[in-house]
């Protein structure tokens, strides 16, 4: 009877002693196993569900970041590829702000997740909603630089001329068109068509089709005007003697050309003449004046159109 009293008492003499060891055990055995873990962070795409009335407004993180926790030979085993992330907000369909939870699934075998931890940053995805509208919205081309000297953007024409844009309400609204990427000029001769991709820097607005357009810029050279003045009036004559008078004495031409070639032009370039018939002594006649001006020119204005041109005769 005493062994047995003896043996009881092995369990029941300072048992709040005991219990504490116990437990201390316990969560050594727990701790030692944490400090044992090993941590690994994942990057995976996020895939959002959105009801098809409403639209957020604003753009929503394309990736989340997983926490994998365990041995290290078992969350070796895995990579961002072995894991999709999901937000559902397709039960949603009035506007307002929701937060759903970030959902994960693995594609691996289930077994292999028997002795890990997944956790997701964030946890919860936040977004506000509007009424989801569609709207036409004029496009316009983005040139870059300029043509070449002597040259200018004479017409741009863009097909189809109008995109179809999916924003929230409030969003849309104020949106009357949309550009395309830039397009460069720089240097440019000749008028030329280009593919071009439509773009919006606001990630809540989408195309409903494809947001490719084709642009025609037609480039030409420049002209200008150009007036030359005071120019001398020239008379074409074979007299032998005699004196001539001449009025007006000078006059004025302006011309128009490509700016190339007007840019080369001077005074020297151009002239205004006057041919003479056979003439009388002392008699005044009212002559043509004729502009000679380099090929590729046109004359746009000339002062004056005749002049007066009296013969004097030879001196006694």
């Amino acid at each position: 009877m005493k062994n047995k009293n003896r043996f009881l008492s092995l369990f029941t003499d300072e048992w709040q002693l005991k219990i504490a060891a116990l437990v201390g055990a316990v969560f050594t055995w727990f701790f030692y196993d944490m400090i044992s873990l090993e941590e690994r962070y994942l990057t995976v795409p996020l895939e959002v569900s959105i009801n098809e009335t409403v639209a957020p407004l604003r753009s929503y993180p394309e990736a989340v970041k997983l926490t994998v926790r365990g041995r290290a030979e078992d969350i070796y085993l895995f990579s961002d590829e072995d894991f999709r992330a999901f937000a559902d907000f397709s039960a949603h369909d009035v506007p307002g702000r929701y937060a759903v939870p970030i959902s994960v699934q693995s594609l691996r075998s289930a077994e292999l997740l028997n002795d890990i931890q997944i956790d997701t940053d964030p946890k919860f995805l936040d977004l506000a909603f509007d009424w989801k509208v569609t709207k036409q919205v004029e496009v316009t081309a983005d040139l870059k630089g300029f043509p070449a000297s002597g040259f200018e953007v004479a017409e741009v024409r863009v097909e189809p001329a109008f995109v179809e844009i999916s924003a929230p309400e409030s969003v849309a609204a104020p949106i009357e068109t949309v550009s395309t990427i830039p397009i460069p000029i720089d240097g440019s001769r000749n008028s030329f068509s280009v593919l071009a991709e439509v773009a919006i820097n606001d990630k809540t607005v989408s195309f409903t089709g494809d947001p490719i357009v084709r642009l025609y810029v037609t480039v030409s050279e420049v002209y200008i005007e150009k007036t030359f003045e005071p120019l001398p009036i020239e008379l074409n004559h074979s007299l032998s003697g005699g004196t001539l008078s001449i009025t007006p004495q000078t006059g004025s031409l302006s011309l128009s050309g490509r700016q190339l070639l007007m840019d080369g032009l001077s005074a020297a370039d151009v002239s205004l003449k006057v041919d003479l018939p056979e003439l009388v002594p002392g008699e005044s006649v009212e002559l043509p004046v004729v502009p000679s001006v380099p090929e590729g020119t046109t004359v746009l204005q000339q002062t004056p159109q005749t002049v007066t041109v009296t013969y004097n005769g030879e001196e006694n």
